[in-house]
């Protein structure tokens, strides 16, 4: 866990300070502050699975990744930033958009970006893998720098949910890490595709993709959740199913095999699930074949459900 706070250093030494504090945490970064002292800036940060959540809260500034930034550190990580308080200028791709409370934006570490902040701020940033980024959301290409959530059903939702997830406690189990993640990113997936079907480049195939993936997660309890299903809901062809499938090296059955598999991982590791049986998970998750369930389990993850299990929740008493 690493926290920073302009307000433990000399004035003289506060632009210094925060310009190596928000390098070290996010990555190596630009930042022009006000000339004038003194400078407010905090950064906590919790590391929770693979993703890393900073808490923000500075004044004015602008910060910028350029190629040399990046040439000399490369980070594989995309940027969520939702705005807690404040307004924030994003610009990456030759898009630029502006968010302020509720709202939330992406922009990949990976290419340049600018951000520009006036006044007062406090926001949640969120760092994501790549490949995690693109099986939940879709191709950062067409998703950074855009505004999100404005005047959507779910945005108080995600406000609050990005407030209590700072205020957490560190001990939380990674059952519980897993479990509050997920929901978390499911929410803001849901945004992006309502987002994406009414403004972002209709026929954008990205955005196709991440509403198909969306109904797969909300369906997988289904186990006869099939192409067709998925298909005559979003009211396209079982084949551009599959060839949008093919673009990112995997078919429709593998992804929601795949998908089965991850969840009942995670429930197998959440110790508010021990006393149920491994069989009544895989239920739960779809699966109703139990010598198939068990034997694309190991394939996949290298143990037995029953393995996973007894290694897991051994370890949390």
């Amino acid at each position: 866990m690493l926290n920073f706070d302009t307000r433990t250093v000399p004035l003289n030494q506060q632009h210094d300070y925060w310009q190596e504090a928000i390098s070290q945490v996010f990555v190596p970064l630009n930042c022009n502050l006000p000339t004038e002292n003194p400078f407010l800036g905090v950064l906590e940060t919790k590391q929770w699975t693979n993703l890393r959540l900073v808490a923000v809260k500075g004044q004015t500034q602008h910060v910028e990744r350029n190629w040399h930034k990046i040439r000399k550190d490369t980070h594989d990580q995309i940027l969520m930033s939702i705005l807690l308080s404040g307004n924030m200028g994003i610009n990456q791709n030759g898009r630029e958009t502006m968010i302020q409370q509720g709202q939330f934006s992406f922009y990949d570490a990976y290419q340049p970006y600018d951000l520009h902040l006036n006044g007062s701020f406090d926001q949640l940033v969120l760092m994501i893998p790549r490949s995690i980024f693109q099986d939940r959301f879709g191709r950062i290409e067409i998703l950074s720098a855009r505004s999100f959530g404005k005047d959507h059903p779910l945005q108080r939702l995600v406000l609050n949910f990005s407030e209590s997830l700072l205020s957490l406690p560190h001990e939380l189990s990674l059952g519980l890490q897993d479990t509050l993640l997920d929901q978390y990113l499911d929410l803001l997936g849901c945004i992006v595709a309502d987002t994406g079907q009414n403004q972002i480049e209709k026929p954008s195939k990205s955005t196709t993709l991440l509403q198909i993936k969306n109904l797969i997660l909300q369906q997988i309890s289904n186990s006869d959740l099939s192409i067709h299903d998925v298909a005559y809901h979003l009211q396209i062809s079982t084949r551009y199913v599959s060839k949008l499938f093919q673009q990112e090296h995997t078919t429709f059955g593998r992804y929601l095999l795949e998908n089965r598999l991850k969840q009942c991982k995670k429930l197998l590791c959440h110790p508010s699930f021990y006393p149920r049986s491994i069989s009544e998970l895989a239920i739960q998750v779809g699966f109703n074949d139990m010598s198939y369930f068990s034997r694309e389990f190991k394939k996949y993850f290298g143990m037995s459900p029953k393995e996973m299990k007894k290694e897991h929740n051994l370890s949390k008493f």
